[in-house]
């Protein structure tokens, strides 16, 4: 386990006292705060580890360094054994969008999966929870079934958790990768001596808060997919796992432009990126694969019974 905010994070805390019920957990996560560093390894100092105890039995490692360099040297200097999973979070705001690519709870996991790991990166969506009794029942669902479906190998998943209660989490979302982006700026300032310096602000642009105003966790899926047959797979091991619990899932992707998906979307409730429609139309296999595997969902009658 790592993460982003640091090892003394509450985030890391809850995520480590679901984790705990299912094997043996090493924690490996910087000694402070390294939001926003994305994948930066060490390189030019060394890195130096403590071991940390916290409340409740909670025992790690802390690294003067990135949550990537956490997993490394986890893996290649701390635990004896190659892990089941790697686990990142729970981050203190989501991950959504272009944004993926600053975090380094999302890092963390994406360098479990370049080592043959699946990997799991976890965020709630606010800064300052109230608790994280949601994420909880979030985690608990999605390391079982990773653990049941050990065939998603460089690869990770991004769940994004709305920060609301247990009653008014509506079930979980398969999505894409959306377009959120920071619009930034730098506001330029001058210290007490005279000294100019820069200030970064912005604007969070987000067209993709479906997830967040519906009360749902989202999954999003296809870093390291090589090709749409890996994604419908692991879009169907999720389904496949999901639905014994009753919740909602929605299999869903943007903007649908070709006209034979768009078919298949009004017949089953789908919606598919102009990107992946692409290499569908490209690629004759991958397509009937995809047609094979959309008839074996349930039609929209089956999934109103299941939802009652």
């Amino acid at each position: 386990m790592t993460n982003d905010d640091g090892i003394y994070s509450p985030g890391i805390y809850s995520l480590w006292k679901v984790a705990k019920e299912f094997g043996s957990v090493f924690v490996v996560a910087p000694d402070s705060q390294k939001s926003a560093v994305g994948h930066s390894i060490t390189i030019s100092k060394p890195l130096f580890i403590d071991k940390v105890t916290r409340e409740n039995g909670f025992k790690g490692f802390s690294i003067s360094g990135s949550p990537a360099d956490c997993v490394k040297i986890g893996i290649k200097k701390i635990l004896d054994m190659k892990p089941d999973l790697v686990l990142s979070g729970v981050n203190l705001g989501s991950n959504l969008g272009n944004n993926i690519i600053y975090s380094g709870t999302i890092a963390g996991a994406m360098e479990g999966a370049m080592q043959d790991i699946p990997s799991i990166a976890f965020s709630l969506d606010s800064f300052n929870p109230d608790s994280f009794k949601t994420s909880k029942i979030v985690i608990r669902k999605l390391i079982k079934l990773a653990i049941e479906n050990k065939n998603f190998k460089k690869n990770v998943w991004n769940v994004n958790i709305p920060n609301c209660t247990i009653e008014k989490l509506k079930g979980f979302k398969a999505t894409d990768q959306g377009s959120q982006y920071f619009e930034d700026n730098f506001d330029s300032r001058t210290d007490p001596k005279g000294n100019k310096y820069f200030w970064m602000k912005g604007e969070m642009i987000d067209n993709d808060k479906n997830f967040i105003s519906d009360s749902f966790a989202s999954i999003t899926i296809g870093f390291g997919l090589r090709n749409i047959t890996d994604r419908v797979k692991c879009l169907k091991e999720i389904y496949r796992i999901l639905k014994p619990g009753g919740r909602l899932i929605c299999l869903e992707f943007s903007h649908v432009e070709n006209d034979t998906i768009r078919r298949l979307y009004d017949t089953w409730s789908f919606n598919f990126m102009p990107s992946i429609g692409k290499q569908i139309t490209g690629n004759k296999s991958a397509y009937n694969y995809l047609v094979e595997s959309i008839r074996q969902f349930p039609t929209q009658p089956e999934l109103a019974q299941m939802f009652s």
